[in-house]
């Protein structure tokens, strides 16, 4: 056999090896294939571990999250939601997510979700997200376990959202609705970003604006119009005054901040219900539930489960 033969039945050979050995781990679970490397592993206490306060807390899906637990997990949620979207994309495995306490007990979901919709509701979502430890289960779940935890999830969610009022699930629900408390409620038949300008549906070069409504509690309508939403607020609050002008920046968190064009230093600052805020002081923490632009499901979703909450 020439040098050249041999090397090239050599190669096709490697590459056959290879294929087969990446044909046997794609058989296996993520969490088997990933236990190979555990040098970043966050320490998980036994679920029946007797200190455990939550060992009689845990249903179908918290077990199914902790046997498949990705031991290469670093804690960090952003690293796990990116690392969650590939393997759902690539893997098409299923995914469940919650954090870890200090002393390396499982949250259960369940919980692991009310606290963080409170942390939604005051404001400190992002320290909450810094300060916990996160792990993430991948593989396939069973359908009904899988169904059956988003819905107890969702039902504890919908809890912390304003109450959906009636007249807003009568007929067809508007393509995107924000609930802003209990006595604003702005719809729109776009699902479409705002424009982030005082005048932003006029001039030549505009993109097409999208038409907004502002009702009350009642259902009552208190004004419409087109750009961003935010300035039905500031209209229907302060009719007899001059909306600022310029282009402005939607902060998280329902803060509203103009900037001089000159100096691009903030001129003035609004809280979402068009009152002006002291650039000295603390911005309020207002709950972000309410900036929420929610899909005609979920407001229907949301309606659901607060109604069977109080019976």
């Amino acid at each position: 056999m020439s040098r050249r033969l041999f090397l090239w039945v050599f190669t096709v050979l490697c590459i056959l090896a290879m294929a087969v050995s990446f044909g046997c781990n794609s058989s296996r679970s993520y969490s088997e294939q990933i236990k190979e490397n555990p040098a970043k592993q966050i320490s998980v206490r036994p679920m029946e571990d007797p200190d455990n306060p939550f060992k009689d807390q845990y249903r179908p899906w918290d077990y199914w999250l902790y046997t498949n637990l990705d031991t290469e997990s670093t804690g960090n949620l952003k690293d796990i939601t990116t690392k969650q979207r590939v393997s759902s994309t690539t893997f098409q495995y299923d995914s469940l997510i919650t954090n870890v306490t200090e002393e390396g007990f499982l949250v259960p979901m369940e919980q692991g979700v009310r606290e963080y919709e409170a942390s939604v509701s005051d404001g400190s979502v992002r320290s909450y997200e810094a300060q916990r430890k996160w792990v993430c289960g991948y593989g396939s779940v069973e359908h009904d376990v899988f169904q059956d935890c988003f819905q107890a999830c969702d039902r504890i969610r919908a809890g912390f959202y304003p109450e959906v009022p009636s007249w807003l699930v009568q007929g067809t629900i508007p393509a995107s609705c924000i609930l802003l408390s209990d006595d604003y409620i702005v719809t729109s038949n776009s699902v479409s970003g705002d424009k982030n300008s005082a005048h932003a549906d006029e001039g030549e070069n505009a993109a097409e604006p999208h038409e907004y409504f502002l009702y009350d509690g009642e259902g009552n309508e208190l004004g419409h119009g087109c750009g961003h939403w935010w300035f039905l607020i500031y209209a229907h609050r302060y009719p007899d005054s001059e909306v600022p002008v310029g282009e402005f920046t939607w902060l998280p968190g329902g803060i509203v901040e103009f900037r001089d064009s000159e100096t691009d230093r903030p001129s003035s600052t609004w809280n979402w219900d068009a009152t002006e805020i002291d650039s000295t002081a603390t911005p309020p923490q207002n709950d972000r539930h309410w900036f929420q632009k929610l899909a005609p499901a979920t407001v229907q979703q949301i309606f659901d489960f607060q109604n069977e909450a109080n019976g």
